[in-house]
C-alpha cells in the first residue's frame, strides 16, 4: 500500500497507446526505427505498476487506439486494447475510433464499440486518414456527420489528433486545429478534445479554440514539460480545460510515471490538469 503522505499527485493519463501490437508492417517498421518494440507489452497488471512511483499515483489510464502511421483501415487498435485490458476495466478506459474516409457503416461500428467494448470516447486522426474535421460542409454524405451525431447522442467526447506527425505517410496539413472551429459551432453539445494542442505549429490556434468555445478542451500530450510555458505561456487561463496525457510510448526511454512526474512539476501539481478535467469529460468514470 502506498504511503499517501509521500505521494505528491494523483493523476489520470488521458493519452496512451498501450496494448497495441498488431498493426500494418510499415507502422511496425517505423516503431522499430525510432527504438521502440511493438511486441513489448508486459501483462496489464505489471503495466499498471509502471504508471506510479513514490511521487505520482495513477488512478486511470485511457487507451487511445491510433496506429503510429497513415493507413486506410476502417478501425485501428481498439479491439486489441479491449482484449488487453478486459480484466482491468476499473483502471484502463477505452477510446474507440473509426476511419471516416472508408465506406462502411460507421454508426453500427461505433454502436458495437460502445455497447460491447464500453468505449468512453472516440478518437479521430485527420493526419493519418486524410480528412479535415469540417469536411462535412463540403462533401455530401460525409461519414463525419454520423460520428459527431453518435458522439453527441451518447455523451462521448471526440478527440482529434492535431499538429504534426512524423509517422510514415502522414499529411500534416490536416493537423491544423482551425478546421475544428466549425465542428464546435455546429455541434455545441459535442465535447471536443484537441490532442497535442496543435504541436508544434498551431499552439496558438488550439489555445484560442479552447478559450472561445465552451465545448473544446486542450489535451497536452507530446509536449516536452520543460517547454510547456514557452509553447503555452497563458496555459493558466485554461487550467479548467487543459488535460494531461503522456502519449506513451512516444520516445525511447520514456516511462509513464516519469512523464507524469515531470508534467506535474511543470503545472505546479494542478489537480484539474492532472486528473480533474478529463474525469469530468469521460462518461461512467
Amino acid at each position: 500500500m502506498k504511503d499517501r503522505s509521500v505521494c505528491l499527485i494523483q493523476y489520470v493519463d488521458a493519452h496512451t497507446h498501450v496494448g497495441i501490437s498488431d498493426m500494418p508492417e510499415h507502422c511496425r517498421q517505423y516503431i522499430r526505427r525510432v527504438g521502440l518494440d511493438p511486441n513489448a507489452w508486459p501483462p496489464p497488471e505489471k503495466m499498471r505498476e509502471s504508471f506510479s512511483n513514490a511521487s505520482v499515483e495513477c488512478l486511470n489510464v485511457v487507451l487511445i487506439p491510433s496506429y503510429p502511421c497513415a493507413n486506410n483501415l476502417r478501425v485501428e487498435g481498439v479491439y486489441q486494447q479491449a482484449e488487453y485490458a478486459r480484466n482491468m476495466r476499473d483502471f484502463y478506459y477505452l477510446f474507440g475510433g473509426v476511419n471516416p474516409t472508408c465506406e462502411f457503416d460507421v454508426k453500427s461500428e461505433l454502436e458495437h464499440q460502445y455497447s460491447k467494448l464500453e468505449i468512453v470516447g472516440v478518437k479521430l486522426h485527420p493526419v493519418h486518414h486524410y480528412f479535415k474535421p469540417n469536411d462535412y460542409l463540403e462533401k455530401s454524405g460525409s461519414q463525419l456527420l454520423r460520428v459527431y451525431e453518435f458522439a453527441e447522442d451518447h455523451n462521448l467526447p471526440v478527440m482529434f489528433h492535431t499538429g504534426t506527425s512524423v509517422g510514415v505517410g502522414s499529411r500534416n496539413k490536416f493537423g491544423d486545429p482551425l478546421y475544428i472551429d466549425d465542428v464546435a459551432v455546429d455541434f455545441p453539445r459535442l465535447k471536443i478534445i484537441v490532442s497535442h494542442a496543435g504541436r508544434p505549429i498551431w499552439f496558438q490556434t488550439a489555445f484560442t479554440l479552447c478559450r472561445i468555445h465552451e465545448n473544446v478542451y486542450l489535451e497536452l500530450s507530446g509536449i516536452p514539460p520543460k517547454r510547456l510555458k514557452e509553447y503555452l505561456p497563458r496555459l493558466a487561463e485554461l487550467s479548467s480545460k487543459a488535460i494531461y496525457g503522456s502519449d506513451y510510448p512516444n520516445f525511447r526511454g520514456q516511462t509513464p510515471y516519469g512523464s507524469a512526474q515531470e508534467f506535474a512539476e511543470a503545472v505546479g501539481g494542478n489537480s484539474d490538469i492532472m486528473r480533474g478535467n478529463i474525469l469530468k469529460l469521460l462518461k461512467g468514470i
